[in-house]
């Protein structure tokens, strides 16, 4: 098996002959940087409009992607404020890079926003709610996940019309952050590694759903249950003229050429020795019979990403595996660190060392010159789509979020260190309200100005589909006190999609969004 450095040499190294610190020593020193770092000092945000530039910030990072599929990144990101937050943890990272930190590391998600969390299934088939996304993962100042949890928060509230709640769903999320601390720093390091949230349960036994929240979490969960791989394979794949192939959806999934499946298909050798042997002994059966690409997310668009059908002990033995391109991480890159893995190398251990439980498939390769991670596709997967977390439902998302964050925080770094800094946290809740409602009108300016770029040519916005009717949507609250911009909006109508067969295939001739339009669902589009 091919063994990651970082268990050798780097944060995760072995001495079996030094004893770890004593938890008194490690809580002084979580202490000890508050005299550096103040928690007031964590919730100042100063406007940075004159400092950077946040469309130059945003569009430098898909510089090295498919040009072909840029106009639909910028769509998709120009929906609401929510979705280009969502598409810009770049700039989020750059802008707490210049902000002072409590030099506390853990390994971090690098993009923890209300999005990245929902459920997917373990060995054993059980519901498990973690954190779902690791593209930007690396260790970094505990602290930057939370905040970027949080503002989230205050995003979707304003973009549900209920920005009233943002408040209470930060303040929920933090609490229920140090709740996880707590609850992981009262147990062994292997309880730790054990501990795990279904995804049908509530994170603690003293947490009560109320019925809303009941009926919400029991239909999300029952809808991800169906998704097993062999949902996933009806959805994705068809037969044609005898033989199992891939169905092809433009601009989402599209075929590939000849040379470009040979080249997946090789890259596939390099996968398998990341993997041990009990995970090889998985896959000893499947061949490759055909291999597609796929446009995920919203941030990631234009990143190579390839869907895998592979066959087993006959035609009704499929499996789909996702080979997704890794790019640097967006907190490494912040910090001006240097990564000490490849990036796809980097993803895989980040989910390792944060979740309860990984997908079993998870490994890494490269392909085109590029770094990849390799995984199940779907696979009972779900999650909650933001839009229809109202007044009651969102603070109460926020108090599951912040836990599951505190409990891998809690995996991958010491949650003595973190509480020492913390304490009881509620100077820390106040630092977070102050943070998030500050950089949620930050990011909402820089929206303001990504929107006006499109409408004044300067980027290219292709035509979004329309969305699919929402459910009945929360009466609207009452308006925050603080005003905020008007920002624009980005055309939505039906994509003209490339039939593109290469990686190098050239870019479509799309149009540029105009104008406003009505905003669609704040989910904004799938993440895989």
């Amino acid at each position: 098996m091919s063994v990651s450095r970082v268990f050798l040499e780097g944060p995760y190294k072995v001495d079996f002959k030094r004893p770890w610190p004593q938890e008194a020593e490690r809580r002084a020193a979580g202490l000890a940087a508050r005299t550096r770092v103040s928690h007031q000092a964590l919730g100042v945000w100063e406007p940075a409009d004159d400092e950077r530039d946040p469309v130059e910030v945003v569009m430098a990072v898909a510089k090295t992607r498919q040009a072909r599929l840029i106009p639909l990144r910028t769509a998709r990101m120009a929906v609401s404020p929510f979705t280009f937050y969502r598409g810009a943890a770049q700039l989020m990272a750059n802008d707490l890079g210049t902000q002072p930190h409590t030099g506390i590391y853990a390994q971090l998600c690098g993009d923890a926003h209300l999005s990245n969390f929902g459920m997917y299934a373990s060995r054993e088939r059980t519901p498990v709610f973690d954190i779902n996304d690791f593209d930007e993962t690396g260790q970094g100042p505990w602290e930057w996940d939370l905040k970027r949890l949080t503002a989230s928060f205050v995003l979707a509230a304003r973009d549900n019309g209920i920005a009233t709640r943002a408040e209470e769903s930060v303040r929920a999320a933090v609490a229920s952050y140090v709740a996880g601390l707590n609850d992981m720093a009262a147990l062994g390091w292997l309880d730790r590694r054990y501990k795990m949230i279904r995804a049908d349960r509530p994170v603690r036994d003293d947490v009560v759903w109320t019925e809303k929240t009941a009926h919400l979490i029991d239909k999300v969960v029952s809808k991800a249950a169906k998704k097993t791989q062999a949902w996933t394979v009806a959805r994705y794949t068809e037969v044609v003229d005898g033989v199992h192939r891939l169905r092809t959806a433009p601009p989402v999934v599209t075929p590939v050429s000849k040379t470009t499946a040979a080249a997946v298909t090789a890259s596939l050798r390099g996968y398998l020795e990341s993997l041990s042997v009990e995970r090889r002994a998985y896959l000893a059966a499947y061949h490759v019979v055909d291999v597609a690409h796929k446009v995920v997310g919203v941030g990631s668009v234009g990143t190579y990403d390839y869907i895998v059908l592979l066959m087993g002990d006959g035609e009704q033995d499929e499996l789909l595996l996702q080979v997704k391109e890794a790019e640097p991480s967006a907190v490494k890159t912040a910090l001006g660190e240097k990564e000490e893995l490849a990036p796809g190398e980097r993803v895989v251990v980040g989910s390792w060392v944060m979740q309860g439980v990984s997908d079993p498939f998870l490994g890494w390769t490269n392909l085109h010159g590029r770094s990849f991670y390799v995984r199940q596709l779907k696979d009972m997967k779900g999650s909650i789509d933001p839009a229809v977390l109202d007044k009651e439902l969102l603070p109460a998302y926020a108090r599951r979020c912040g836990y599951t964050l505190g409990l891998a925080h809690s995996r991958a770094g010491d949650p003595d260190t973190i509480l020492g800094y913390v304490g009881e946290g509620a100077e820390l809740a106040d630092a977070m309200w102050e943070l998030s409602e500050a950089y949620a009108d930050q990011t909402e300016r820089d929206f303001g100005r990504f929107t006006e770029a499109i409408r004044e040519g300067r980027l290219k916005a292709a035509e979004l589909e329309p969305a699919a009717p929402a459910a009945a949507a929360p009466a609207p609250a009452a308006k925050a006190a603080r005003a905020k911009p008007k920002a624009a909006k980005a055309k939505v109508a039906k994509a003209k999609a490339p039939k593109a067969k290469a990686p190098k295939a050239k870019a479509p001739k799309v149009k540029a969004a105009k104008g406003k339009a009505a905003k669609p669902k704040a989910s904004g589009g799938g993440k895989r």
